[in-house]
């Protein structure tokens, strides 16, 4: 599979990476509607999907990763806990333990696949789309979601 990866994109806070793109049109369209939030996220939202909610995580690699060696303490407090499916949740009644002061991941390259896909989230053709996304709710999707229409998906 070829991919392609976009160049860094400049923010008061720096250069930050972008993700690499499949091949596939559809794909590659879902990515760049992500990728065209990011300096939003920093400048004007200021993170605020990783500091309020709870943040799913699907694997235990995943609440390694985010938990790290704050992983007793978080679930001592009940902000990390084990749901009956075997996945974890992470209350974000506290920012997340790797959000930086700069509001930028920590742990970018590694994060849970929740943070890769947020705020559009693909089941087959149907594209549900965070409501808490600001950037979402101020417009800023909205011609990608357009050109997604076209292309059969529906968007919730």
């Amino acid at each position: 599979m070829v991919t392609r990866v976009a160049k860094p994109v400049g923010t008061p806070f720096g250069a930050f990476p972008l993700r690499a793109h499949s091949s596939d049109d559809k794909d590659l369209l879902v990515d760049e509607a992500r990728d065209v939030l990011g300096s939003y996220c920093f400048t004007d939202c200021t993170a605020q999907c990783c500091r309020h909610g709870k943040l799913p995580l699907r694997t235990a690699a995943e609440v390694a990763v985010v938990a790290g060696e704050q992983r007793a303490a978080l679930e001592r407090s009940g902000a990390l806990a084990q749901n009956p499916d075997t996945t974890s949740s992470l209350s974000l009644e506290k920012p997340c333990p790797r959000l930086g002061k700069d509001f930028r991941c920590t742990i970018y390259a590694d994060r849970p696949s929740i943070c890769r896909e947020y705020p559009l989230f693909v089941f087959g053709t149907r594209i549900v789309v965070a409501p808490d996304c600001r950037g979402a709710v101020a417009g800023l999707l909205d011609a990608h979601l357009a050109r997604l229409k076209e292309k059969g998906y529906t968007i919730l």
